[in-house]
């Protein structure tokens, strides 16, 4: 699991890989010198800015600071900008309720990956896994298989080749949203722990659960985090909108924040009413981490193959429990992989709301679905999702 740790007073928070168990990062290495002293830091190129939705404001705002619009996001209250400002003074501005920068950033060192090759003589198909063998698949397929229904996920991107993807995956534009969709390695060690490319394949691991679960849903990739893990709380408020835009049904968040990012929690908020978040409850016992332990988010907890909870699973504030150790799905070039983590657990409860969303004809529901036919576990009131109980009680309400 990677996590990165919280930014300035600019509320940059860092986005981090949820999908693999693992001990601690090390300490924060700094990228970058420290100011000067305690004098302003002059932060320049694109931000977020979340102000009061009236057009006086919005225009007020801009004219004070010089900004230039590039986009208005959202509901209105979100807006992308272009131009140099100094943090301070958007602190004391009362017309600013929160702002994230692309600004720079601070890293920690990654834990090791829990994920292996698998060599099989397989292609479309994924043989029969142990780990989802309660959910009997075969039988949940032969009444509903997610068809009608788009499922964001934000990764690192996928390998839309892949014959577990190939005809699955919708893809961005090149250069559309500043985003992207491939999942691609980049010869960097973006985070100075030594390993390059790290978390390469992630994306594509978690959009081939979700494929497998559900293998007539869409899948919308949009790359948020790059081949080593890393990413910004500015990159994940784009692609969150981006997600919205693109008209996803539920939205796959296999990732952690170092900390609570005021923007990521209006935006989580604005999106709620019309989309399913899903979000790894992360790979440390305790407590589930930001952003899974929002009320906007459907918290996932990691089972093994006999349903018991993994031992690095995060328990406390979550909602349900999916399938997440040494869970088989595809990885780029046509090859294939076996990972553990959170998740892992996070596309398995996706595909599985994908699966009943297309029977309802509407994600909003599906949740409650998975929720009310959930199996006890041994912890507190923690379930686990039973995916041919929620089919079959959502095939009873359509009738």
């Amino acid at each position: 699991m990677l996590r990165l740790r919280l930014g300035s007073c600019l509320l940059v928070a860092f986005l981090a890989l949820a999908g693999c168990s693992g001990d601690d990062p090390a300490a924060p290495t700094q990228s970058g010198d420290d100011p000067p002293g305690d004098d302003p830091v002059p932060v320049a190129d694109l931000s977020l800015f979340l102000v009061d939705a009236t057009p006086a404001t919005r225009d007020g705002v801009l004219a004070d600071y010089g900004f230039e619009l590039v986009a208005t996001l959202g509901e209105g209250r979100t807006l992308l900008v272009d131009g140099t400002f100094e943090a301070d003074e958007l602190i004391d501005d009362e017309r600013v309720l929160a702002f994230q920068t692309d600004g720079p950033t601070e890293f920690s060192s990654p834990v090791e990956l829990t994920m292996s090759f698998y060599e099989g003589d397989f292609e479309t198909d994924l043989p029969e896994q142990d780990v989802f063998a309660a959910w009997d698949l075969d039988t949940v397929h032969a009444s509903a298989r997610g068809a009608g229904v788009r499922v964001a996920v934000l990764d690192t991107g996928i390998d839309p080749t892949h014959p577990l993807l190939a005809g699955r995956v919708a893809l961005i534009e090149e250069g559309e949203w500043g985003l992207g969709s491939i999942d691609t390695e980049q010869g960097v060690d973006t985070d100075g722990d030594g390993v390059v490319d790290e978390a390469f394949g992630h994306g594509t691991h978690v959009a081939g659960i979700v494929a497998s679960i559900a293998p007539d849903a869409e899948i919308l990739s949009i790359r948020v985090l790059d081949s080593d893990g890393v990413g910004t709380a500015f990159d994940l408020a784009r692609g969150l909108y981006r997600a919205a835009e693109w008209g996803a049904d539920i939205i796959n968040l296999s990732l952690v924040l170092s900390d609570e990012a005021a923007v990521i929690e209006e935006i989580l908020d604005e999106l709620e009413d019309d989309i399913v978040i899903v979000g790894a409850a992360g790979n440390r016992p305790g407590a589930a981490s930001y952003p899974a332990r929002e009320d906007d988010v459907l918290s996932i907890a990691a089972l093994d193959a006999d349903f018991a909870l993994a031992d690095f699973t995060a328990t406390g504030d979550v909602d349900l429990a999916a399938p997440g150790v040494e869970v088989l799905s595809a990885f780029p070039g046509g090859r294939w992989a076996s990972a553990t983590g959170t998740s892992m657990a996070t596309g398995s409860a996706s595909g599985a709301l994908a699966v009943v969303a297309g029977l309802l004809d509407d994600a909003d529901d599906a949740d409650d679905f998975l929720e009310d036919t959930a199996r006890r576990t041994t912890v507190g009131d923690l379930r686990s999702i039973d995916l041919p109980a929620a089919v079959l009680s959502a095939l009873d309400a359509v009738d």
